[in-house]
């Protein structure tokens, strides 16, 4: 009976914490290009997919809109179709990095909630 009952405090334990509503992405380790490390919060307000020329390169670019508590509303575009880890009205907070000259940024994390 005893099991039973730390199971089900495990279990409860474990549910409550899934339902924090936090969602964390994290990319892998940095190139040494990337030394400068920015981050950017705020509701996401707009999320497009773009194909341009970077340098000779067609790159998939991810523009992001992110209004801010003041009103602002910043964009970023990250390099890669990466739309799926962002939700339209989640307050996100990003950590990026960008390299001189590059046509977008390099997600290093993205939380929401």
């Amino acid at each position: 009976m005893r099991d039973l009952v730390v199971v089900a405090l495990v279990t409860l334990v474990v549910w409550s914490l899934a339902g924090c509503g936090s969602v964390t992405f994290v990319s892998g380790a940095l190139p040494p290009v990337h030394r400068n490390v920015f981050t950017v919060s705020g509701f996401v307000t707009n999320i497009n997919f773009l194909v341009v020329n970077d340098r000779g390169t067609m790159v998939d670019v991810t523009p992001v809109s992110f209004e801010q508590q003041s009103g602002v509303v910043l964009t970023v575009s990250f390099c890669g179709a990466i739309g799926d880890q962002f939700f339209m009205g989640a307050f996100t907070t990003v950590d990026y990095s960008q390299a001189t000259n590059s046509a977008c940024a390099t997600v290093v994390r993205v939380v929401t909630g």
